[in-house]
């Protein structure tokens, strides 16, 4: 793992721009204009021509350039009535950036445009909100003509809620682009309107909605009207005993976003159904734990998967003879249940992702061990505990992805043994190619490509312990395109204080934890 030592430029620093974190090639040198709208305007045209032309490196001094020029902009603009003559430039210069800015080993530095204009665009908007409505009339009626200006103006609206954004974003939210569509559907997460709670609940209904936003749309929703509850019952319902894990995992979306009334009975069928299919041998460890979660969430009662005790339970709080919640009897599942830092996952189908970086090879704070040591301790123990139903699988990274064996093991001993061999012959060294690990543990094909079909695994434990090589620009996107099909959760530990934010977002995107620990 390496950082670099590279101090933003002040100009970078005053007007929020992030640390470039790339080498000073060879540059473009720009000259700009000093006087007048009008040279200002030429010189960001003059950008967005130079880099039309194909792909060229963005350098420190390229970036500060652009980031004055900006700045310059926006005095020469104050008081001027939206929409500035420079907006469309602003636009197409952010989405020359794009690609680099969110794909994994793509960034070449211009992934800096993409920002500054983000965030000059962000600040128009904020002065005139105007300026929203006339980018989303503009660039999201015909999103097919210039989809990736599309999905800039997408990531600037959301979560602005302006009036005459509604329609545009509803059109480009069923395009036939899937990273226009989804970005849209991203913005009107949230926005408590009748023709928004139709059009989540629609696209639910024909599995074409994730199940993460829709959970979120209306978990933010603080008076649902009766027939949205209603239909949110019927599709939980629906999911929740689908023969199909994956279902399943997606009703746990939605389940927060019901009242007690309409999704307990739901739950305890559903258990009663998971549970008779962990008898024949058809069961999912991990949907049932979280079935039990949240009626002991709802209850504060710790009943485990005992279906008729949650059947009476239910009854007496018909009956009023007891309150919905009581204080809780103890905190969810038995203390002795496998652990991994803290963490306590309930799984029967896992994956280890596990940082081999060279900085790895430092001590874990007074154990005697090195941080590589400490985690492939902590996850032996953690296969081990699970019991030998466990089936796991133990992948290695730095600037690639090396996993033991192509298939799922189980937790008996001898593959143990043969594990820790494995992984004991293995020194730490490199960089922290976070991405590679994950491609390798998946299997994902180009561009991160997900085949459900070819994922064994129900969760995934990460563990790495700083700034990874490809920064954190990439997980939401990926975890937007691909994790709906997939519905993994991911589980991360990060030692140390220097994460770059990569572990925290596959945490949270997925509904999983994220954990840091000293060392």
């Amino acid at each position: 793992m390496t950082a670099s030592s590279t101090s933003p430029a002040p100009l970078l620093l005053l007007f929020g721009s992030l640390a470039l974190g790339v080498l000073p090639l060879p540059s473009l040198t720009l000259p700009i204009g000093t006087q007048g709208t009008s040279d200002c305007l030429e010189e960001l045209r003059r950008w967005v021509s130079i880099h039309r032309s194909g792909p060229r490196h963005v350098g420190l001094e390229e970036g500060e350039q652009l980031s004055s020029l900006l700045a310059r902009l926006r005095l020469e603009r104050l008081g001027v009535a939206a929409p500035p003559p420079e907006l469309d430039a602003l636009v197409e210069l952010a989405a020359l950036g794009w690609k680099s800015h969110r794909t994994p080993r793509s960034r070449d530095g211009r992934e800096v445009m993409t920002r500054l204009a983000l965030a000059e665009m962000t600040r128009e908007i904020e002065r005139e909100p105007e300026v929203g409505e006339y980018l989303a009339l503009e660039f999201l009626r015909e999103e097919r003509k210039a989809p990736r200006k599309a999905e800039i103006v997408c990531v600037l609206l959301n979560g602005r809620y302006l009036n005459g954004t509604v329609s545009p974003l509803l059109s480009a939210a069923r395009s036939e682009e899937q990273e226009v569509r989804e970005l849209a559907r991203e913005a009107l997460s949230g926005w408590d309107l009748e023709r928004v709670h139709h059009f989540f609940l629609d696209e639910m209904d024909r599995g074409l909605a994730s199940s993460l936003r829709v959970g979120r749309h209306f978990g933010n929703v603080k008076e649902k009207p009766i027939w949205v509850s209603e239909r949110l019952r019927q599709i939980l319902g629906r999911l929740y005993v689908s023969p199909n894990w994956r279902d399943a995992a997606r009703a746990a979306h939605l389940v927060g976003s019901l009242d007690a009334k309409r999704s307990v009975p739901v739950l305890i069928e559903a258990l009663a159904i998971w549970d008779h299919r962990t008898e024949a041998g058809r069961g999912s460890k991990r949907i049932r734990h979280d079935i039990v979660r949240v009626l002991q969430e709802l209850s504060g009662r710790s009943m485990g998967p005992d279906v008729e005790s949650w059947n009476r339970w239910w009854q007496a709080v018909l009956e009023g003879r007891i309150a919905l919640s009581s204080e809780r009897e103890q905190d969810g599942a038995p203390r002795t249940r496998a652990t991994f830092f803290g963490l306590r996952p309930v799984t029967d189908k896992i994956a280890f992702v596990v940082d081999r970086s060279g900085s790895m090879q430092m001590s874990f704070g007074t154990s005697g061990r090195s941080r590589y040591d400490e985690a492939i301790e902590q996850c032996l123990r953690f296969i081990e505990q699970s019991g030998q139903d466990t089936r796991f699988s133990v992948t290695l990274f730095n600037e690639r992805g090396d996993r033991w064996r192509g298939k799922l093991s189980k937790a008996s001993q001898a593959n143990l043994r043969q594990a820790r061999g494995w992984l004991e012959r293995k020194e730490p060294s490199g960089g922290t190619g976070l991405y590679q690990g994950i491609a390798t543990t998946l299997r994902l094909g180009r561009g991160g490509l997900v085949d459900p079909m070819r994922i064994e695994v129900d969760t995934v434990i990460v563990l790495c312990d700083g700034e990874t090589d490809e920064g954190p620009y990439w997980v939401a996107d990926w975890m937007r395109k691909y994790n709906e099909a997939a519905q993994l959760v991911f589980h991360c530990v990060q030692i140390g204080p220097r994460g770059d934010g990569a572990l925290n977002d596959l945490a949270r995107l997925s509904g999983g934890r994220f954990l840091q620990v000293e060392g």
